[in-house]
């Protein structure tokens, strides 16, 4: 009987450890979403719209390869 309810006793322990550890790496995903979440805040805060458009220090736009519409509406 005592060996049985050892067993008993490791089969509960163990199941505490794994609720535990369970908890854990939630909270560590928790953690890692969190700073993810900052850091893509934080780099959209930082964004140089110039740059991304595209846009050269003269105004003309060099990513696109066809007329602006402005260029479009002079030519009617």
């Amino acid at each position: 009987m005592p060996f049985i309810q050892a067993i008993r006793k490791w089969v509960e322990n163990e199941k505490r450890k794994l609720k535990f550890e369970r908890k854990r790496e939630r909270r560590q995903q928790m953690k890692l979403a969190k700073q993810e979440k900052r850091k893509a805040s934080k780099s959209a805060d930082n964004v140089d719209f110039s740059t991304t458009i595209g846009a050269r220090e003269d105004g003309s736009n060099s990513s696109s390869p066809t007329s602006t519409i402005e260029d479009m509406n002079d030519n009617k």
